[in-house]
């Protein structure tokens, strides 16, 4: 009887389609420049949250939330790298708080890392599960482990970057932050043509926020000459079409009124 019923949980297993991983990635450029593990600057933490399943849960695709902000799916062998202040932050796998949510702490200046696992969720003796059906031994609940600094350059070395979606996809560091932060930097869009940068996972964003997110960054390169805007890493098969197109004619419609203000 228990040799039918693992062949039969085995048979479900296996029917179970794959989750398509059809979440942006970012440039093998960038993820090679990820795995090099530098440490961030001193004002900021280094965060890796990888998922590197081997069994459970490894069909399902799972939401990362942070601080109530949404950084995106990540699938299995797949890993999100950002920046973040230091201090107490909490990781979650919906939207709102729950019971398997992480609740950690980030030094600046420092690389962290966090495993996100699935487990089983209904609890079982042996191959019986004690509710729910055959199926229901292998639903599973996500939850975030913070991992040490060796185990976790292993696992992210044996995952590729997906790139942020969301708000937190425009708050990391790009040619944008760096031209608002650095006055010094600031003359330069006068003396040679700079290129960037939107972040192309907001093309997978609202309409509006498309909008918002172009005169940000022509806002950050003014009135100069010389600006060459386009996309962070190229774009994305997931990209909407009416994005794409709202980005066009803001980045047309705004150069305009900038081109305006020009003593």
């Amino acid at each position: 009887m228990k040799k039918l019923l693992v062949n039969l949980m085995l048979c479900v297993s296996l029917a179970v389609p794959a989750v398509c991983n059809s979440v942006p990635m970012v440039t093998g450029a960038v993820d090679a420049a990820s795995k090099k593990f530098q440490l961030p600057p001193s004002d900021v933490a280094g965060v890796y949250i990888y998922r590197n399943t081997v069994l459970m849960g490894k069909r399902q695709e799972g939401a990362v939330w942070l601080d109530g902000q949404f950084m995106g799916n990540l699938p299995d062998e797949t890993y999100f790298y950002l920046q973040i202040a230091p201090g107490a932050h909490t990781l979650s796998a919906q939207e709102t708080p729950g019971g398997n949510d992480l609740s950690f702490e980030v030094q600046a200046g420092e690389n962290h890392f966090i495993s996100q696992v699935f487990a089983r969720k209904v609890p079982v003796v042996g191959a019986l599960p004690l509710v729910g059906s055959v199926v229901g031994a292998f639903a599973s609940i996500a939850k975030f482990e913070v991992v040490g600094e060796e185990d976790g350059k292993a696992g992210v070395l044996g995952c590729q970057q997906a790139a942020l979606q969301g708000a937190l996809a425009t708050t990391q560091p790009n040619c944008v932050s760096a031209l608002e932060s650095d006055p010094e930097l600031k003359p330069i869009g006068n003396k040679v043509a700079l290129q960037g940068n939107l972040d192309p996972a907001v093309l997978t964003a609202p309409v509006d926020s498309v909008r918002k997110q172009a005169r940000h960054v022509l806002d950050a390169f003014g009135a100069a000459p010389g600006h060459v805007f386009n996309l962070g890493h190229g774009i994305s098969p997931q990209a909407r079409v009416e994005a794409v197109a709202a980005l066009v004619d803001e980045v047309r419609a705004y150069s305009m009124q900038i081109r305006k203000r020009r003593p």
